[in-house]
């Protein structure tokens, strides 16, 4: 049997190699980052049969079948390379769900699909079922099938990475949140961003529902099948009442609100009674990361959003805060316009400090607008925060831009940052 090549081996990809090794496959295995030296050590894939390649052998190898890893672009020059010569591209999660016979939802979205699908799990799991989260949460869903257990349910959230070569009909429901720009460094613009959302429409099963927020329909709701489509939200019916929830013992935000309601109809569908669904509701922590609040230093609260990577997310957190807020943005540039930011958080941000590689590109747009600081570390911008707060300020990390330019990843960024505040002194919450 010949070699599957599998392109990007991080955690996706690795779990992807292991599963073909596990059913029979030859597997090659290439990274960008091993050139750099930088890659992911891939000495255990070696130790069960895998072959590493370097980039030439890439080239000149001829293959029926490329895995592409999440984070592995079909523009990939060596990808396209290979679809030249024949080969037939294949993404991880369609290795993982082809076939599945476990019940199985699917949540995707710009923002929220983490907190969702860490609900929809927690929500089952205290219902008495057996359920688990994977896909882009963290645990690959490759690595999910290494050991599959039937009768326990996947909660899968899936970015639109995933959804690019996925096709599989294994859903019994699935949410799409919203779709907001994100990822304009990989799609040539929002229709073609708003399309490979659109398609976990071809993972549902035959009658399976689509749950969608109200907003997802003004703007993209062509691309979707109008028979699958089931909208929700502040205009369209629904049994969430706004201010009644709560996360971690503070009332839940607004768009807090809007991801219980799109867990609420995917456990309705998969039969959990109101009761268990408010119970279940009550214990839920959210994820670090994620409008963490980490400190009250001096009256002034500092809040870790390491999680709000793209420009909707960021106004989310601000919005949510009742002010003033000095925001600490920036990083690694995903092709997005932070004009967007000026009208929704002119009323609430009184500084905005920026860091990393996208800061001079946030300043030239937001220059005239706000107050704006230039940072150099994270601890720097920690400290221009303090010296411009009064009591009654919150501090908000909250960066719109990916961490890979100084960070391994978001949740690296939000520990560097709370490392940061907590350093400054006493701290009470």
């Amino acid at each position: 049997m010949s070699s599957i090549l599998v392109m990007g081996v991080g955690a996706s990809g690795a779990a992807a190699a292991k599963l073909l090794r596990q059913r029979g496959y030859g597997v090659a295995l290439f990274d960008d980052g091993w050139e750099r030296g930088a890659g992911p050590d891939a000495t255990a894939l070696l130790q069960i049969g895998c072959q590493q390649l370097l980039r030439q052998e890439v080239e000149e190898g001829r293959w029926e079948t490329v895995l592409l890893s999440p984070g592995v672009p079909q523009s990939h020059p060596l990808v396209r390379r290979a679809v030249n010569r024949g080969a037939t591209l294949l993404g991880e999660a369609q290795l993982a769900l082809a076939g599945c016979q476990r019940v199985c939802v699917g949540i995707t979205g710009t923002n929220g699909k983490t907190t969702v699908t860490a609900l929809v799990a927690h929500l089952l799991c205290h219902a008495g079922l057996r359920a688990k989260a994977v896909g882009n949460i963290g645990l690959p869903l490759c690595e999910a099938m290494l050991s599959p257990h039937l009768e326990e349910i996947l909660v899968i959230e899936l970015s639109s990475f995933q959804l690019e070569l996925l096709e599989e009909p294994v859903l019994a429901a699935a949410a799409l949140l919203n779709i907001t720009p994100d990822h304009l460094d990989r799609y040539s613009s929002m229709e073609e961003y708003a399309l490979a959302k659109a398609r976990i429409a071809r993972s549902l099963k035959p009658a399976a529902p689509l749950f969608c927020f109200e907003a997802v329909r003004e703007h993209y709701g062509h691309l979707l099948p109008a028979n699958r489509a089931h909208y929700y939200g502040w205009n369209a019916p629904h049994q969430i009442v706004p201010g009644r929830y709560s996360f971690a013992g503070r009332p839940a935000y607004r768009h807090e609100e809007e991801n219980i309601m799109a867990a609420y109809l995917l456990c309705q569908q998969l039969g959990l009674s109101d009761q268990l669904f408010a119970s279940g509701l009550a214990s839920f922590k959210l994820h670090p990361h994620r409008m963490e609040r980490v400190a009250l230093l001096a009256g002034v609260e500092y809040i870790d959003d390491s999680k709000g990577t793209n420009i909707d997310a960021v106004i989310r957190a601000v919005t949510s805060l009742p002010g003033p807020v000095v925001l600490i943005a920036g990083g690694l540039d995903k092709g997005l316009s932070f004009t967007d930011w000026i009208e929704p958080l002119t009323p609430k941000v009184k500084r905005i400090i920026l860091m990393g590689q996208a800061a001079s590109k946030m300043a030239g747009e937001l220059q005239g607008h706000f107050a704006i600081e230039l940072a150099s570390s994270m601890a720097d911008a920690v400290e221009r925060a303090k010296q411009c707060t009064l009591p009654g300020d919150q501090v908000l990390l909250s960066p719109g831009c990916a961490s890979f330019d100084a960070f391994r990843d978001y949740a690296h960024r939000g520990r560097t940052f709370q490392q940061c505040v907590h350093s400054m002194g006493s701290v009470s919450l």
